[in-house]
């Protein structure tokens, strides 16, 4: 007994927090985070714009009917951002999504993401292709909260929004 509670204490003192960082001086940074609810073919799409002081430049919340899965959310999520970014004419551009498997997808040859979702992928990577200075990285849900809490509201409020700061 008094050895498994050392072990879980051990277990805890591993576990690391990883926080949001702002990006260099001369890029934004785009979180993106996606939710889905099976039982009514919802899902929700929350980005989140900064600069490199960490100041929120803009933010977005969609809210959507008629979903496949959280794979797709997440894929679309992806996808909107990039398109997102274009509007705004950024050019140096890190995005972060929390979905390692459509991370994976999207930087690598091979793609992991189900067949139905694997033509929102070619549409991302066409899209990265037209950009110059788009960098696509993995984060954990720690360090996505806000795009995560910029979905949440999306989707308890049922309505899409935008805010330019």
């Amino acid at each position: 007994m008094l050895q498994q509670s050392m072990a879980d204490v051990s277990v805890k003192e591993k576990q690391v927090v990883q926080t949001w960082s702002p990006p260099p001086s001369d890029h934004f940074k785009l979180n993106m985070d996606a939710s889905f609810n099976l039982d009514t073919s919802e899902f929700v799409v929350g980005l989140i714009i900064c600069d490199s002081t960490g100041q929120s430049y803009a933010i977005k919340g969609r809210y959507f009917h008629g979903g496949i899965d959280f794979e797709q959310a997440e894929c679309l999520a992806m996808k909107e951002a990039i398109l997102w970014a274009r509007e705004c004419n950024l050019n140096k551009v890190i995005l972060e999504g929390d979905n390692l498997n459509v991370i994976n997808s999207i930087r690598q040859s091979t793609s992991s993401v189900h067949w139905m979702n694997q033509g929102i992928i070619n549409d991302i990577k066409l899209l990265l292709s037209n950009t110059s200075c788009f960098v696509v990285n993995h984060v954990n849900r720690s360090e996505n909260y806000v795009a995560h809490s910029v979905a949440k509201k999306a989707s308890s409020d049922k309505t899409s929004f935008d805010f330019h700061l």
